[in-house]
């Protein structure tokens, strides 16, 4: 809760609020990805970003014991196909969102920064992690799994240096609970940051 480790530092959230360039990190993305899922009313997975780092051991997904798996992503019920899978990516110092729909048999890649002209998931090396995830819960084949860009003039863009974590928390909330809406008219980041 707080900045460091003691408890007289300002509380974390009060470093957020206060200071509008402050990143959001992996874990508060996780925790309020997990917050949407168990509130959205529909079979939401969010898988932690720690796992999707590509590392050997994160390589080989179908060799994770199921209590381990089932640690890594939160709201997955073995033997239930999920609806949605939540996949938050960082990049570095950058934080962008993969989505599984179960309604499109698809994934979505979903990028604050994105430029129209390459995706940066493109030839990333975690996107065979992603597939053996999804594999693992769905049952799909691994060569059926395709995760395409999200078209880009369906979602508001940051502009500016610091809000990639705040966009992908919002694009996973406008998914779930505003029907894929993404394009938040009259919107200022700094007023959703407070």
């Amino acid at each position: 809760l707080h900045n460091e480790d003691n408890d007289m530092a300002p509380l974390r959230i009060e470093t957020l609020r206060n200071n509008l360039t402050e990143w959001l990190d992996g874990s508060e993305i996780y925790g309020f990805l997990c917050y949407l899922s168990r509130h959205s009313h529909r079979n939401t997975v969010v898988v932690d970003s720690n796992v999707i780092i590509p590392l050997p051991m994160n390589q080989n997904v179908q060799d994770i014991p199921q209590e381990a798996f089932v640690d890594r992503c939160y709201g997955f019920i073995p033997g239930q196909v999920p609806e949605i899978i939540l996949f938050p990516l960082n990049f570095p110092n950058h934080w962008t969102l993969v989505v599984w729909d179960a309604s499109d048999n698809r994934g979505f890649f979903i990028d604050s920064l994105s430029s129209p002209f390459q995706s940066r998931l493109h030839g990333d090396e975690r996107i065979p992690i992603i597939q053996s995830f999804i594999t693992r819960m769905t049952n799909i084949p691994i060569n059926n799994i395709h995760i395409n860009d999200y078209p880009l003039n369906l979602y508001t863009n940051q502009n500016d240096g610091n809000s990639c974590g705040y966009f992908t928390c919002l694009y996973a909330e406008a998914w779930l609970f505003n029907n894929r809406n993404l394009l938040f008219n009259n919107f200022n980041i700094n007023t959703e940051k407070r």
